[in-house]
């Protein structure tokens, strides 16, 4: 027997103390006296009483580095943004404008599809870990690592042919080129991109969640090195920046590995009764389900990013096209960051939401669920209202234009307004993908977007001439009404029915391994 020992969050569940040891927020097997270890599984799960007040403290615990880990999640755009914008040359317009189409094409057709069929593991592993099927964490691995390698396939396609899609779009050739060459080394980060996020969703689930803030962190100041020194001196130039980004983003996954090196939770995930070579002709079977979930958050991701997209191509045909852009660019920014809070409250409460489930614990996951929200509602108010109070300074931070500054005046009440349905969709949407209950998720969202939103949007900005209010309003009501679908849907979820799913997703005979 290997008695390695896991440093993982071994501490009594926040709703009080208890015997048995926990990884995460799951109950590990207990020894009896004389050391043999007691099946949790054939006893009779139990309630574990808690209260609003007590979910909302421990999810703000668990959100806060959840909260860091998102937003180092979008510095390197920012970074290489910052870096090709630095460039002493004539070409510098000529690199922003080809960095940001590369940018665009890769976020479409590569993060955005990563990124939703990904959030499958957003239901299974923390199911998983709520039900003490810690091996399946492997097995879930390995069925992402599958999925995901047959999915770059098309990606890396795209993306390297970059530039003949966009001349197919009427971009100029110059650009279309650069932005081709500038892909063709930024895709190549993809690999090590999804391989962290496949660790880093079985490490969340378990609770090990400061730690990959650390990598990020590190990753990132690497990334500033890296990009800087690459693209400002050797003979790469402006390319050099996205190769900085590719290699760090592939050092990521070598130091989650060092880090489970010090700390072997992977030995809870490839046990020697589930072993990595043992587990594969499993993760074969398990694919269809790992795509019945992560399609419908690939869509879900999907259509919430072309909507806004589509947003943004519109603003450019409003009259004062040039100030437009820039004043919706500035809030794009600023809602990047509020957005980056939002996803490390939702992702918390996703985890521990999903936990409850699958230790069988419905009345503790909808108590989760409730509190998520209402923690939500606090954080996203607070918010909005900073950004009130600081509108008059916020623009000068971005902007040096009076007119632009006056125009970004006009939009923040708006702004505020969409600061806060926006943190509560992304709640309502980690609930649903806590609870597996993805496909409900991307109609929703179609139905929001594009048959509300996106229409308001044409109506608001152009048929009664808002410009850019108008754009932000009707992006806001689509919102709204997918907010209160989503409310609906959670309000009358039927929780023992989830239970019941993760139950049955967690059973033995789903990891019969050929002896």
């Amino acid at each position: 027997m290997d008695n390695t020992v896991v440093h993982s969050p071994l501490t009594p569940l926040a709703h009080g103390p208890t015997t048995s040891p926990t990884v995460g927020f799951v109950r590990l097997p207990t020894p009896d006296s004389k050391g043999n270890t007691i099946d949790m599984e054939s006893t009779a799960p139990v309630e574990t009483p808690t209260t609003l007040w007590k979910e909302v403290k421990a999810n703000f615990v668990l959100a806060f580095p959840l909260i860091l880990s998102s937003g180092l999640m979008f510095i390197p755009f920012t970074t290489s943004t910052v870096l090709i914008g630095h460039m002493d040359s004539d070409m510098t317009s000529a690199y922003i404008a080809a960095s940001s189409l590369s940018g665009l094409v890769m976020s479409l057709t590569g993060v955005s599809v990563v990124i939703g069929l990904l959030s499958a593991l957003d239901t299974l592993c923390p199911q998983a870990v709520g039900a003490g099927k810690l091996h399946h964490l492997g097995m879930y691995f390995q069925s992402g690592l599958i999925v995901m390698s047959l999915a770059c396939i098309p990606i890396f396609i795209l993306n390297w042919n970059v530039e003949a899609i966009l001349i197919a779009l009427n971009q100029e050739h110059e650009i279309a080129a650069l932005a081709g060459e500038f892909n063709k080394y930024a895709i190549l980060g993809l690999p090590g991109f999804i391989l962290y996020e496949l660790m880093q969703k079985g490490l969340q689930a378990q609770g090990i969640v400061t730690q990959m803030v650390w990598i990020s962190a590190i990753d990132n100041v690497l990334n500033i090195g890296l990009g800087y020194w690459l693209g400002y001196h050797t003979s790469f130039g402006f390319v050099g920046v996205a190769l900085g980004r590719t290699i760090c983003y592939n050092l990521l996954p070598l130091f989650a590995y060092m880090y489970m090196l010090w700390n072997p939770v992977h030995k809870l995930w490839w046990p020697e009764s589930h072993s990595w070579m043992a587990q594969w002709q499993t993760a074969w079977k398990h694919i269809p389900e790992f795509l019945k979930l992560g399609v419908p958050g690939m869509i879900m991701t999907m259509v919430e990013q072309l909507a806004f997209d589509a947003a943004s191509i519109t603003v450019g045909w409003l009259p004062s096209a040039v100030l437009s852009l820039a004043v919706h660019n500035v809030l794009l920014t600023i809602n990047v960051i509020v957005y980056s809070i939002s996803i490390g409250v939702g992702t918390a409460c996703c985890i521990r939401l999903g936990n409850a489930l699958g230790a069988n614990e419905p009345n503790r996951a909808r108590v989760i669920s409730n509190a998520s929200l209402a923690a939500t509602v606090g954080i996203v108010l607070v918010v909005a209202a900073v950004f009130v109070a600081s509108h008059r300074y916020v623009p000068g931070l971005f902007l040096n234009d009076p007119d632009a500054i006056e125009a970004f005046q006009g939009v923040v009440a708006i702004f505020a307004g969409f600061i806060v349905v926006d943190g509560l969709n992304s709640t309502s949407q980690s609930i649903l993908r806590g609870m597996g209950q993805l496909t409900i998720g991307a109609i929703v969202n179609a139905i929001a977007f594009y048959i509300v939103g996106l229409p308001l949007v044409g109506l608001f900005a152009f048929q009664f001439e808002w410009g850019l209010q108008g754009t932000w309003l009707g992006l806001s009501v689509g919102l709204t009404l997918g907010v209160g679908a989503y409310l609906v849907i959670i309000y009358r979820s039927d929780w023992q029915a989830r239970a019941d799913e993760a139950i049955l997703r967690n059973e033995d005979e789903k990891d019969d391994i050929a002896e």
